[in-house]
């Protein structure tokens, strides 16, 4: 259940990384995120490698925020929103008259902030732990209780995996509305106890090419992608699945090469080709190749998702010497950090023949570092309050210099200066602008202060109409601001600078002081002149709102591109025609015709 206090409600959950062993790549729907063939993965254990968020609701926020990584990220981001909109959808159906307040807990704005203990973008899978742990967290907090993978899965596919420990299938569906597309479970992670994961980090940096650019091309220009996804994928799914049913290693470790070797192959398929794999990518493929034919068995797997790092599959007993082997063929700074993290390693020795049968130069520094996990569960929630990563309870994650944002009350202490300032000094102005006019009027004695009144009065009008664009937050316009907005632009650092604000401000309201009608107006604006002081103090300045250009909308590739290749053909018993019933000749098409397919 979410901590309740100080009417912000908050929960804090971690979801795994899931590696593919029948890859996803390549999508017949980018909206939905709809596969173009099944896929199946091993979710890892969250001893080493997980997702923590915290997602924080309250009637004071007054939007919602995310920041990853303790950076501040835009939450517009479309899939985001989908995710968002799609948990507050359900949490909506889902409620009914023993839980009144649900209607005000789905109007409130929420704060997320999620951190990895791995690299980012780096082929490990982040966006799948990432999206898998945000819809959980959500669903947690909103009190859903439904299939949740279709949910994650519009945030990234292969996030729906990421629901389930163990090992999970992803079925492509078939229906348009992708509601037949979820995850399931195969088997859980207590089905094969004795299979062990090592990751062999090549890269921690982000990957040249994002795996949804690098899906889109794939699917606009390669011919082995479409043979791959209808004859290839079904039967090995079927292999696949039966190899981990029966713990079947040798069938499991060469499925799960061979359609590496078909992913990236189809990646080079690709135009222009997309490289994942270094060279250190493939020395790796060949020191377990090599390291298999000595004992004339399959003994390792590898897999690569879209990424250079190394994935191996390996069996408990086999773990010790193949670690050494890595370490031998790839041997780690001396002086450097710990290079086995995770699960302990046992030391071992490899033998001459080993070493002279796999016959390879060592490559010094050309892995950073292993990580040793397993099969491991899905996602969960944590349950000590201390571990929130929103507020000042950071618990270990300080340990790990993780900047988190602000709490919920620090951060809605914090004040832009500036926009008070403003609407304090408009108001000044029209107070003073009715002062002059007021001893004009009544011929007040030095009734000339009033006039000046006047002048000061529309000058700081003009000025302060349009307001300044927000540091964050919604930026709100005045009606018809834009041609005073224009006119403050042109004058630059004059009106940009709250330094001379305050300045101007101040010298204006002097004169104002020295008759009855303006003494009012005086005062206002000697106000505003010390909160823009504030606001230059605070590093504050100016900025213009200007309207937003319109999108220029795209035209779909599908208009751009009309199918290459003629329709499926139906079965032929369905394309006999009866001449006495034309109306019983005509036919169904059973198979999607899409314009992009090639």
């Amino acid at each position: 259940m979410p901590e309740t206090s100080q009417n912000v409600s908050m929960i804090t959950c971690t979801a795994p990384v899931n590696i593919a062993v029948i890859k996803y790549w390549g999508k017949r729907d980018e909206e939905l995120i709809l596969p173009i063939n099944s896929s199946l993965s091993v979710t890892l254990h969250q001893d080493q490698l997980k997702t923590t968020t915290t997602v924080a609701c309250s009637r004071n926020f007054q939007e919602d925020r995310i920041w990853l990584n303790g950076k501040e990220e835009d939450i517009n981001q479309p899939r985001l929103q989908s995710c968002l909109r799609e948990i507050r959808r359900l949490a909506r159906k889902r409620r009914n008259d023993e839980d009144p307040n649900a209607e005000v807990t789905l109007s409130h704005r929420v704060h997320i902030c999620s951190v990895n203990n791995f690299p980012t973008a780096a082929g490990l899978a982040s966006s799948a732990a990432g999206y898998a742990c945000l819809v959980y967290s959500l669903s947690r907090l909103f009190g859903v209780d439904a299939d949740l993978s279709v949910v994650a899965r519009q945030g990234s596919g292969s996030a729906c995996r990421s629901m389930y420990g163990g090992f999970v299938q992803w079925k492509m569906g078939e229906r348009q509305d992708g509601k037949d597309s979820v995850a399931e479970q195969v088997a859980p992670e207590t089905h094969w106890p004795e299979l062990r994961v090592l990751v062999l980090v090549v890269s921690a940096e982000r990957k040249p090419v994002g795996s949804t650019s690098g899906m889109q091309t794939s699917v606009q220009t390669s011919k082995l992608l479409k043979h791959r996804a209808d004859s290839v994928v079904p039967a090995r799914m079927d292999d696949m699945i039966r190899a981990i049913h029966g713990q079947d290693f040798a069938t499991f470790a060469e499925l799960t090469m061979k359609d590496s070797n078909q992913f990236h192959a189809t990646c080079l398929d690709t135009f222009p080709p997309i490289f994942y794999l270094n060279d250190t990518s493939r020395k790796v493929i060949n020191l377990v190749h090599r390291y298999n034919q000595h004992y004339r068995e399959t003994r390792v797997a590898y897999t690569f998702d879209a990424g250079p790092n190394a994935v191996i599959y390996l069996l408990q007993d086999n773990v010790p010497e193949f670690v050494q082997a890595v370490r031998h063929f790839f041997p780690p700074e001396s002086n450097g950090g710990e290079f086995v993290k995770g699960h302990p390693v046992p030391s071992a020795s490899l033998s001459d023949e080993l070493i002279r049968d796999i016959g390879m130069e060592p490559t010094p520094r050309g892995i950073s570092y292993i990580i040793s996990t397993k099969v491991g569960p899905g996602p969960c929630a944590v349950d000590d309050p201390t571990l929130h990563l929103l507020g000042d309870g950071l618990g270990s994650e300080k340990k790990r210099q993780i900047r988190a944002p602000e709490s919920a009350s620090v951060t809605m202490g914090k004040i832009e200066w500036a926009m008070w300032a403003n609407e304090q000094a408009l108001a000044a102005g029209l107070i003073y602008l009715a002062g002059g006019i007021v001893g004009v009027a009544g011929q007040f004695r030095d009734w000339q202060f009033a006039a000046y009144g006047i002048a000061a009065g529309v000058f700081v009008c003009v000025l302060e109409y349009p307001r300044s664009r927000r540091a964050k937050g919604t930026s709100v316009a005045r009606t018809g601001q834009y041609c005073f907005t224009m006119c403050v632009k042109a004058f630059g650092p004059l009106t940009r600078n709250y330094y001379v604000r305050a300045i101007l401000h101040a010298l204006l309201s002097v004169p104002g002081g020295f008759m009855l009608a303006t003494v009012l107006g005086c005062v206002c604006l000697g106000i505003a002149s010390l909160i823009y002081l504030s606001a230059a103090i605070h590093g504050e300045h100016w900025e213009p709102i200007l309207p937003k250009a319109e999108p220029v909308k795209r035209i779909a590739p599908s208009i751009k591109q009309p199918p290459q290749n003629p329709p499926p053909r139906p079965p032929p018993e369905m394309r006999r025609k009866r001449t006495d019933d034309l109306e019983a000749a005509s036919y169904v098409n059973p198979i999607s015709v899409t314009a992009d397919e090639q």
